[in-house]
């Protein structure tokens, strides 16, 4: 039960940062510190939905969708700029870029590594560097995973991927 509510805390948040927080951004400026991000996620052994979403700093958004979605292919769309700064935000709370490369392995520091999960990839670019964060959701015991998972599920609520992925869907 504690992980069912864990769970659904992680999928909630960003929903409820975005609306509570996105009105304050038109009267802050907070800056977009980022060229663009990406999230990569992967199948697992199951139906776990594939597919990639760029999030450019000019709010264009690119999907593509690979298996188990509802949008196989390229989609696209626009976010306003007070989504881009909730991501710039998120991105700060985690410390993006003090994170390991990767949390994959027990050679990564996972406590435990479990099977048949997928994966997911963040990239990062600004100007002329690049950061990249690979985690496989079978890694367990270390406290940033769930932080890592919120800013993969932020990226979605903020790209809107729901709407190509399909609502029932989830990894």
């Amino acid at each position: 039960m504690a992980n069912f509510a864990q769970q659904l805390t992680y999928r909630l948040l960003p929903m409820v940062l975005c609306i509570v927080f996105a009105p304050c951004f038109a009267a802050t400026e907070v800056p977009v510190d980022f060229d663009f991000i990406s999230l990569q996620r992967t199948t697992c052994y199951g139906t776990c939905p594939a597919y990639s979403v760029v999030i450019r700093s000019d709010g264009h958004v690119i999907f593509k969708g690979q298996k188990f979605v509802s949008a196989i292919g390229m989609r696209t769309s626009q976010i306003p700029i007070s989504d881009l700064q909730l991501l710039s935000i998120a991105l700060k709370r985690i410390s993006f870029d003090g994170l390991a490369s990767s949390y994959a392995t027990s050679e990564d520091g996972c406590k435990e590594v479990w099977t048949d999960n997928p994966s997911l990839t963040i990239e990062l670019r600004h100007k002329n560097s690049k950061k990249i964060v690979n985690y496989y959701l079978g890694c367990r015991g270390l406290p940033i995973l769930g932080r890592l998972a919120w800013l993969a599920d932020t990226i979605d609520e903020v790209a809107q991927t729901s709407q190509w992925i399909g609502e029932d869907r989830k990894w």
